[in-house]
């Protein structure tokens, strides 16, 4: 059975101000739900999905188009998006 890639991605605040103080928080939080997926999600054969973090938190449309095309090059299957900052209108 081929085991079907994970892509883990945090929808960020525009505003470069907050990213600035918060995004090593949002990246820290997406590797730690990296760590709970691999040792948590197995399939029937014991296998865990292989699971790929997007390079940054995504605060801009160039940002999310990066992330998409990272996750493109690293055949990802699922996604599974995180936000850490609701603040309308200024999320992404």
């Amino acid at each position: 059975m081929k085991l079907s890639t994970i892509g883990i991605a945090m929808l960020g605040d525009e505003r470069r101000s907050v990213m600035e103080r918060l995004e090593g928080e949002c990246i820290k939080r997406m590797k730690r739900l990296a760590e709970i997926i691999k040792t948590k999600v197995k399939y029937y054969n014991g296998e865990s999905p292989e699971v790929v973090i997007a390079p940054k938190v995504i605060s801009s449309v160039k940002d999310s188009k990066e992330v998409g095309e990272y996750f493109v090059r690293n055949n990802v299957k699922i996604l599974v998006l995180q936000y850490y900052i609701w603040d309308y209108p200024y999320l992404v």
